[in-house]
């Protein structure tokens, strides 16, 4: 590079050799190769070069464990953002700051560490508030993630040293930005585009107390697994609380393993297709974490085990009693409350919260309980304003496999029949069997009020967006990007009840674990602005199925809300099958639980 009198280029080279130096941790080397480019580009007046090497002298430094000398340099590299106005650069020194502040030793100020991680967290929020793609949006956050797990660090940090709810809060509105965040943007719940990081605002907590003012009492849980504890944070109309567990990752590994294995593979001992297909998948050895469970106890044990209901409740259990703390359990019981709202993170969405026994008694059964991915979608399903009740849409596509072959049945379309009949004051358009097409439904979808789908569902994690659907006529299977696709808008915000299999579950895309960009039906749903949905978490069985359907439909038109009838139809099967049955706790509400015929 010297010969043909390339300066930018010998600056790189030098920047490259001194990384290439840290790696080796050769340090020494490092920083003289760093400080020939810093000089090089000084040189030629190359501030964004400049801005680089510094970075490159403060991370040796902290290397070698000079801390001041890291900071002075951080600090030099953070001036040439502010003057050239790079915010993306702003945002990397104050996190590395941020991080400089909470976590070494003598060094330690955690009010210097949130001044500069709030900073940092406020640029990117710049970027993902602006007119970019989904992809891209994700691709920023992903290579950002540890920011916020910082902030909520360094919050909770600062809420133990001072024991200000403020800092609560402060963790509680991060977490809020970690979830949910496209669909949020898809919903058009931010007004307007903000131009400063000043501008961005931390009030979803403020949002969502506002909205509940004149409504029954709520008290949500916001739930965060890193990668040692779940911090849980309860929120009541005046206060947050915190709790936390800590949790060994391998310990977690077992259990969650053993629990969604048996959540997956469960049958009714009458259910011949599905002990068939058991049986396949156990002499194929095609599912690692059965063949751990089998390894464990056995293939006739197993098997044995898949076709009793006890058998998910104990993994449940044993999931539960690990993850929620002590502390957590009596904040619930000393908190006076109907409506409780749960906002889970990662894999806690898959945890059947129903059927969770908490102080002796499941949280289905408790409390009127609602699932959601945020706060703000939250505070959006209870804004949407309330349509006198006009009319519904049921269709109906069931049937079973006989030889090989589909059968259609009365049986299985009579509690389409029934809930049509319970109806019959109101303008109810029908679809069965061969009238079940999308392009018949999708026309009078728009104007629903209650929508009733009967029909098969599935879901895959590997492609949530695809997989997750329900099958209408002839096969024809209308997925989660079908309905986004189809841009479909419901004008009457209406209660949909999606009775199929598995129609609640969730996964998420390349975003992983960083972060909680959920997606299935229900997202698909919330984003053409349905405001309540009844989804399944599991495989449902016709008998439970119906007495589902004629108990919640009975409390909803006794003038109960959703919530209510939910709670009703659960406790009302439970009283019926007790724990022969776990399909009372199938049924999950997400959106707003006070709507009503």
């Amino acid at each position: 590079m010297k010969d043909i009198g390339d300066k930018a280029g010998e600056a790189k080279s030098y920047g490259n050799s001194g990384l290439a130096y840290h790696s080796l941790r050769d340090f020494n080397k490092a920083i003289e190769s760093h400080e020939k480019s810093l000089e090089i580009d000084k040189d030629i007046g190359d501030k964004a070069g400049e801005a680089k090497c510094y970075i490159n002298l403060g991370i040796v430094y902290h290397s070698l464990g000079d801390f001041n000398k890291a900071i002075e340099y951080h600090e030099k590299s953070l001036k040439i953002f502010k003057d050239v106005g790079d915010k993306a650069g702003e945002s990397m020194i104050c996190g590395n700051l941020g991080y400089i502040y909470y976590n070494t030793h003598d060094y330690i100020d955690y009010n210097k560490s949130w001044n500069y991680v709030e900073r940092a967290i406020k640029f990117i929020e710049l970027v993902r508030e602006s007119d970019i793609t989904e992809e891209l949006g994700k691709s920023f956050f992903k290579t950002k993630f540890d920011v916020y797990d910082l902030g909520v660090d360094v919050a909770l940090k600062l809420y133990e040293t001072t024991e200000k709810e403020e800092h609560l809060k402060n963790a509680f509105e991060i977490i809020e930005k970690t979830k949910s965040r496209e669909l949020v943007k898809k919903l058009n719940l931010k007004e307007t585009i903000p131009e400063k990081p000043e501008n961005i605002k931390f009030d979803a907590v403020e949002r969502f107390r506002e909205v509940i003012k004149n409504k029954p009492k709520c008290t949500v849980i916001e739930m965060y697994q890193q990668s040692d504890r779940i911090i849980y944070l309860l929120l009541t109309e005046n206060k947050i609380k915190l709790y936390e567990q800590k949790i060994d990752p391998d310990v977690l590994e077992e259990l969650i393993g053993e629990y969604f294995t048996v959540s997956a593979y469960l049958f009714n001992k009458l259910d011949r297709e599905s002990s068939e297909e058991l049986n396949e998948i156990i002499e194929n050895k095609s599912d690692p974490f059965l063949n751990k469970l089998i390894g464990k106890y056995g293939r006739g044990e197993v098997r044995s085990m898949m076709s009793k209901v006890g058998t998910f409740h104990a993994a449940l259990n044993e999931v539960i009693s690990y993850i929620v703390p002590e502390k957590l359990r009596t904040g619930l019981d000393s908190i006076k409350t109907d409506y409780l709202i749960v906002l889970p993170h990662r894999w806690l969405h898959d945890i059947s919260w129903e059927a969770a026994v908490i102080n002796e008694k499941p949280l289905g059964l408790r409390y009127n309980l609602i699932r959601n991915y945020n706060l703000d979608l939250v505070t959006s399903n209870l804004n949407y304003s309330h349509h006198p009740f006009k009319n519904a849409l049921i269709a109906f596509n069931l049937y079973k496999k006989e030889n090989g072959l589909k059968t259609y049945t009365g049986i299985l379309e009579d509690e389409c029949n029934a809930v049509k009949n319970k109806l019959k004051d109101y303008e109810v358009k029908y679809f069965s069997k061969e009238q079940a097409t999308w392009d018949n439904i999708k026309k009078d979808l728009h104007d629903a009020s209650l929508v009733h789908f009967h029909c098969h569902g599935s879901f895959s994690p590997e492609n949530p967006l695809e997989s997750s659907g329900i099958e209408l006529y002839k096969d024809h299977f209308i997925s989660a990007k079908d309905i986004l696709s189809e841009k479909i808008e419901f004008k009457n915000h209406p209660i949909i009840l999606l009775r199929g299999c598995k129609t609640g579950r969730i996964g998420t895309d390349n975003i992983g674990t960083m972060g909680d960009e959920q997606m299935g039906l229900v997202t698909s749903f919330f984003t053409a602005k349905a405001s309540t949905l009844i989804v399944t978490g599991w495989s449902t069985y016709t008998e439970y199925g119906k007495e589902f359907s004629n108990y919640f439909y009975d409390s909803l038109l006794e003038g109960k809300n959703v919530a209510e009838s939910l709670k009703y139809a659960r406790e009302k099967i439970y009283e019926k099958f007790g724990n022969k049955s776990r399909d009372w706790a199938a049924y999950m509400l997400y959106g707003n639980p006070f709507k009503f015929i």
